[in-house]
């Protein structure tokens, strides 16, 4: 079997909003290891559906929303059933942190020494209030 373009290349993901994930999709499809940084702390709503726990009764009242579950089923685990989670996931491998804590930035940091590329899309300033902005991470 040919190998992926992108084989070897790590890249890290601290993304949310569609250009992120997708941008994220298209280089794991080519074949890329994406590595997606998630916060149990804030729901994104936006891909992993919109709230964590639906009962099976208010999807199937929810028309086009409550279709984004296979058979408009939540099921047991609802945030890996979405759609557009899927969809954008797709080929991605992914663990939660908490970045408001110190061991959070130091987990994102160790990935970071050992990753090739970096891609997010949060509001400017953001990852620097964190500690894991682009002028920390390159010095790792």
């Amino acid at each position: 079997m040919a190998s992926l373009p992108l084989e070897g290349v790590r890249v890290m993901a601290n993304t949310y909003t569609w250009a992120g994930p997708y941008a994220g999709m298209v280089l794991a499809d080519l074949g890329a290891e994406v590595i997606l940084i998630e916060s149990i702390q804030r729901w994104q709503w936006n891909t992993r559906g919109f709230m964590a726990r639906p009962s099976k009764a208010l999807v199937e009242t929810l028309g086009s929303i409550g279709g984004a579950y296979p058979n408009k089923d939540p099921g047991e685990r609802p945030w890996n059933r979405h759609a557009m989670f899927n969809s954008a996931a797709r080929n991605k491998h992914s663990f939660t942190v908490d970045l408001m804590k110190p061991e959070g930035v130091e987990i994102v940091r160790r990935l970071a020494s050992i990753s090739d590329v970096l891609i997010e899309n949060s509001s400017p300033g953001v990852m620097d209030k964190l500690g894991v902005g682009y002028d920390d991470l390159r010095m790792v």
